[in-house]
């Protein structure tokens, strides 16, 4: 081994101690590795204090390691201990090894201890007895390290690191101190002991601190998933008490704790029928995290151990160790009134107190004067030990400790601070069953209390205070009083040891002061955790027989609470999956209950935000409760109203429709160019979380965008597809723009909670669809028309498609939903990776080579679409893209008369370009590059729209002309918000693409229709024509889409009839030339012959002109024309 060389200070610690330093570092222990096979600790001593006793005039000395436990084997030197527990293998065996030891030898006699004192006796009349170690020329222990057996603490295999780092020989009187050593400890097979199999994939947050504070190496297995769940709640009840604590069952299920209710006539009589039921449903149900228990001990029995009544036992499910699983509490009532006190008490504590409660923030401290000898932890008098916790609770921020301490404690003094309001007791010092022995405070004195709801938890330290099964004890006496008294109190049920469960109660303050946890039973349980691993089996017998005499439940408060500014929309329409609450603060537990029953949860996460998920709300329209409750915060309750009005005639709006804004996603998958063309469109609409949104403002205005058009909406989310995710648009009858939204298909909480922030921040409607779809699987004509893959189908397995189209139309107005099979057959089956609508009767769809392995499958689908009739009643204009490498064109994005194409760097892009530009002549076609661009995910997954509220739309079906009438109407209805310009609102047309443009303005017939009146084109002739419409706002939209450069166009059917053209001959030399007048419709004239009147005439010419010449080649000849109309 090696020996360092180093300089001790001597240095004045107390009256009675010395502290003994190394420089000016601390003792500790630091994780080195840790892993499935092995964990390797390191300590390190540079400090220990030695407290002088006198034996038989000898003077002797106390070790102590500030802040860790003792040897408490009597007549052996007294060592200090550090130990620490760590998470083991689920079935490993676990071998322990000391290495890399350095060590430094005092010469310091060491005393003896002088073993487990209970605090029915004062130690100082114990004497000191000298064990035949003393005669002995060896160093004890002879070893220093060993391990415990492992133990189960619910969600985890642990065991506790037992280490000596002192070791005395007694002969020789030399104290060694190892200063530095390490620790591994390593699987070496298999193990049969509290072996378990994990079945749990996330741990109760609940459970969470505990784990954190009591295993060293929590770091190593913090990822595992933290349930947003506190857990369940399982209270057992006496048949006496059903009615009483049936307030106390609502409102813990009104905060969001899943409470069950069981009354234990039907479990049994028996303590271990409770054991065994506790067991089985635990065995069943490992969610369950307290047991509340109703009723005294004759009521509901408990378990014993070590001579007292032992609730704790019950806690024990995982495993045969004796570290807690679940928490268990205790209303002890023998009355219904006695239930009725605790219940209130519970309920005004957690819900009612607010920010005028001020004495929350002030304790009391209460002291025996003994202990003055050493025998305490850290060798702490009880004075000295609750000075301690005054200290560290002084510095937290309570503003008040009160120091009641023997000699000269009174009952009086704890009577007036306790009406004065006092938040936290500690005592420390001698107990019966009915009192206090510093102070003499009673049972009497406890029932007599008039604090009201200023109600205190108290972690006490002292004999069978606690001791319920024969006696009303004195920890009853504090619950059970209606007009005052505690809210809960940690109570013994036998004699106390005298230190150990001063580290319980050191723990309890560290815990709360650190605000690690702020349950009553996470508090409590982990102080006699921590204690159990220091002080072993003596931390066994205290941890079993130390009960929680109130809620175990209970969020105990430390502080005059704060309130919160809690933010939730008024209300959402029936079927709405996820609502959106802000607290202002991290760690709230938010619950949506209705009716006694918790619909939804959450706990806010580090911007105070959190998305609760309704699970099988009911129908119709109902006022749902809103509680968010937090570690010193005024609890808000609040209500949400749940609106089931589906939209009124919804239309769903297709994507080339007038719009404000485009929105997206920050942190981007789009190239900055892009955004910022979006930026200079019309308004550029950024959906980034509060903690980026300084970021993204920077990467914003660094790149060029326009920022006078960025809108921000500040919500958490997490991923940039916020096509897929983002809301549906219609206008419903009013023309109001609403929002719907649906259950994303992807297990991604923020993104799909994104839609109600959209909605929030337009101050819109959202209504919820209960289908699972995705944006990039959905494209509408805006007409009534809606085509998606049949993945719909395969992500609703529980919905029939006669199911869906009735809620399509009923909530997007779509008569006909088209459902195709994915031609691509890739991962993501959405409809935009191969096919785009660029108008009511336009779609463009992608081609490949003849050998390309989806070319089969793509014409299929094109095939299907040539099948199909548009909302104008006329075959699709089916467009083609090449995409042989698989490019994203179709992928592309509209918005008002824009189209953005991604590009792929291809020899491709440029026909891709072109095929959009042939498709939509007059609208401006972009192509952008972008290297994270893929063959199934490109600008429209992640660009979505925010549609203009004002919009106009209109709705025209071209008509069908008639062979036996002129008359021709033109209508269409139009639908606006704001009046529209009577004089801008018209009809272009012309007659043949040579034609000359006019226009007829419309007129308002009735109910949003709008007409003209035109005469039909005769046969051989083609009408083109198009919409435009305009309103005061000088809000445009034409139809079709392209207008003049892509006009609607009718085929003359009229057959008009053509009377005959009145003939005139003219003799010119040798030629004769045939003239007549123009008849109306008649586009060509046939010339005729015969040599006289009564022969058969020929024809002999043909002209579209009004005259006709030919040589006179004879001396009679006869002519005659016919007016005709070719169609050709």
């Amino acid at each position: 081994m090696a020996i360092l060389p180093a300089i001790f200070l001597l240095l004045s610690f107390s009256l009675s101690a010395e502290l003994i330093a190394e420089g000016n570092s601390k003792n500790s222990v630091s994780l080195l590795i840790d892993n499935e096979n092995e964990t390797i600790l390191e300590y390190r001593i540079s400090a220990f204090e030695k407290n002088m006793v006198t034996i038989e005039g000898e003077e002797w000395y106390q070790i102590r390691l500030p802040k860790e436990g003792i040897t408490q084997d009597k007549g052996y030197p007294e060592l200090p201990v550090f130990n620490r527990s760590i998470i083991i293998p689920d079935q490993a065996l676990m071998a322990i090894e000391v290495f890399d030891l350095e060590f430094k030898d005092y010469p310091i006699k060491v005393a003896p201890s002088k073993g487990v004192i209970t605090r029915d006796i004062n130690p100082a009349t114990i004497p000191y007895t000298f064990g035949n170690v003393y005669q002995e020329n060896s160093f004890y222990p002879q070893k220093m390290v060993a391990l415990s057996e492992p133990y189960i603490l619910r969600d985890f295999r642990g065991i506790t690191v037992l280490t000596t780092p002192f070791a005395y020989n007694p002969v020789t009187g030399t104290l060694r101190v190892y200063t530095s050593y390490k620790v591994k400890v390593y699987n070496q097979g298999n193990d049969t002991v509290n072996s378990f199999n994990r079945s749990r994939t996330s741990v109760s947050r609940s459970f969470c601190p505990l784990y954190e504070n009591h295993f060293l190496n929590w770091n190593s297995y913090r990822y595992t998933p933290v349930d947003d769940s506190y857990g369940k709640l399982l209270v057992i009840c006496h048949s006496s008490f059903l009615t009483q604590i049936a307030p106390y069952i609502n409102w813990k299920r009104q905060k969001g704790i899943d409470t069950e209710l069981v009354e234990f006539s039907t479990i049994g009589t028996t303590a271990n029928q409770l054991k065994a039921y506790i067991q089985n449903r635990y065995n069943a149900d490992n969610s369950i995290t307290f047991v509340q228990l109703v009723g005294d001990a004759p009521q509901i029995p408990t378990l014993s151990y070590s001579g007292g009544g032992s609730d704790p036992s019950f806690s024990l499910v995982a495993g045969s160790d004796n570290y807690p699983d679940i928490f268990i509490g205790r209303f002890s009532a023998q009355t219904t009134a006695e239930v009725t006190a605790q219940v209130n008490k519970t309920i005004q504590y957690e819900r009612d107190l607010n920010t005028s409660a001020t004495w929350l923030s002030k304790a009391m401290g209460i002291a025996s004067a003994e202990g003055t000898s050493g025998e305490g932890d850290n060798g702490e008098s009880d004075i000295t030990h609750m000075n301690l916790i005054r200290t560290k609770l002084l510095n937290y921020g309570y503003t008040s400790v009160d120091q009641i301490y023997d000699p000269g404690a009174s009952a009086s003094t704890v009577t007036t601070n306790v009406n004065a309001g006092r938040g936290f007791i500690n005592y420390v010092g001698h107990g019966s069953n009915t009192s206090w022995g510093t102070t003499g405070f009673s049972n009497t004195n406890a029932s007599a209390l008039t604090n009201g709801n200023k109600v205190p938890f108290i972690m006490d330290v002292a004999c069978v205070n606690g001791n319920f099964v024969s006696y009303t004890c004195f920890a009853e006496a504090w619950m059970r009083n209606a007009n005052g008294g505690a809210v809960g109190i940690y109570a013994s049920s036998i004699n106390q040891s005298w230190a150990s469960p001063m580290r319980a109660q050191d723990e309890v303050t560290d815990l709360l002061t650190g605000e690690v946890h702020t349950t009553l039973g996470g508090l409590y349980y982990n102080g006699s955790c921590k204690m159990m691993d220091v002080y072993g089996s003596d931390g066994v017998n205290m941890f079993k027989t130390w009960h929680i005499f109130g809620d175990a439940s209970l969020q105990v408060r430390s502080k005059t609470p704060l309130a919160m500014t809690v933010s939730h929309p008024a209300s959402v329409t029936s079927g709405t999956n996820n609502i959106i609450i802000s607290s202002g603060v991290a760690n709230a537990l938010v619950a949506i209950t209705y009716n006694n029953t918790i619909y939804g949860k959450a706990v806010t996460n580090s911007s105070g935000s959190a998305i609760v998920n309704i699970s099988n709300p009911p129908s119709g329209e109902i006022t749902y409760t809103v509680t968010v409750t937090a570690f010193n915060r005024v609890t808000y309750t609040g209500s949400l109203q749940q609106v089931n009005v589906p939209p009124d005639q919804p239309r769903f709006v297709a994507e080339w429709e007038p719009a404000q804004g485009s929105i997206i996603r920050y942190p981007f998958g789009l190239p900055y160019s892009l955004i910022a063309d979006l930026s200079n469109n019309c308004l550029l609409y950024v959906v980034v979380s509060s903690s980026l949104q300084a970021t993204c403002n920077s990467a914003l205005v660094s790149n060029g965008v326009n920022m006078a058009n960025v809108r921000y909406i500040v919500t958490d989310n997490d991923t940039y597809w916020i096509r897929d995710y983002g809301p549906w648009t219609i206008m419903n009858r009013e023309n109001n723009l609403q929002l719907i939204d649906f259950t994303y298909n992807r297990p991604r909480p923020y993104d799909d909670a994104v839609p109600l922030a959209i909605a929030n921040f337009l101050g819109v409607d959202l209504y919820k669809m209960n289908i699972t779809h995705t944006g990039g699987n959905i494209m509408t004509d805006g007409q009534g028309k809606a085509m998606s893959t049949d993945l719909v189908l395969t992500e609703n397995t529980s919905l029939s498609q006669n199911d869906i189209n009735t809620m399509f139309n009923n909530y997007l107005g779509v008569t006909d939903y088209q459902l195709y099979p994915d031609p691509n057959n890739t991962y993501i089956n959405h409809i935009d990776c191969w096919a785009k609508l660029l108008g009511v009767d336009k779609v463009i769809i992608r081609s490949v080579p003849t050998n390309h392995s989806q070319y089969s499958a793509i014409e299929a689908v094109v095939t299907q679409w040539e099948t199909k009739l548009s909302s104008y009643g006329t075959p699709y204009k089916i467009y083609r893209v090449y995409t042989p490498n698989d490019e994203p064109y179709t992928n592309s994005f509209i918005l008002n008369k824009h189209i953005y194409v991604p590009l792929m760097g291809t020899a491709n892009d440029a026909s891709a370009i072109l095929a959009y530009q042939n498709a939509m002549p007059g609208y401006i076609v972009t192509g952008y590059l972008y290297s994270n661009f893929e063959s199934t995910d490109a600008i429209h997954c992640r660009v979505n729209t925010i549609f203009d509220d004002k919009m106009i739309s209109l709705k025209h079906i071209p008509p069908v002309l008639s062979s036996v009438s002129q008359s021709l109407t033109l209508s269409a209805n139009i639908t606006h918000t704001n009046a529209l310009n009577p004089s801008a609102t018209y009809i272009s047309w012309k007659i043949g693409k040579n034609g000359i443009w006019q226009s007829s303005n419309l007129t308002l017939q009735s109910d949003g229709n709008w007409v003209t009146n035109l005469t039909a084109p005769v046969i051989g002739d083609t009408l083109f024509y198009c919409f435009s419409v305009t309103d005061v706002t000088n809000r445009n939209v034409t139809l079709p889409l392209c207008a003049e450069y892509d006009p609607f166009m009718l085929i003359g059917t009229y057959v008009p009839a053509i009377s005959q053209p009145q003939v005139q001959l003219q003799v010119q030399d040798t030629n004769v030339r045939i003239s007549w007048n123009a008849i109306p419709y008649a586009n060509n004239y046939v010339i005729y012959s015969a040599n006289s009147p009564d022969e058969v005439f020929l024809p002999v010419g043909s002209t579209s002109a009004t005259f006709w010449e030919t040589p006179l080649n004879t001396e009679k000849k006869f002519f005659k024309v016919v007016a005709q109309r070719v169609v050709r």
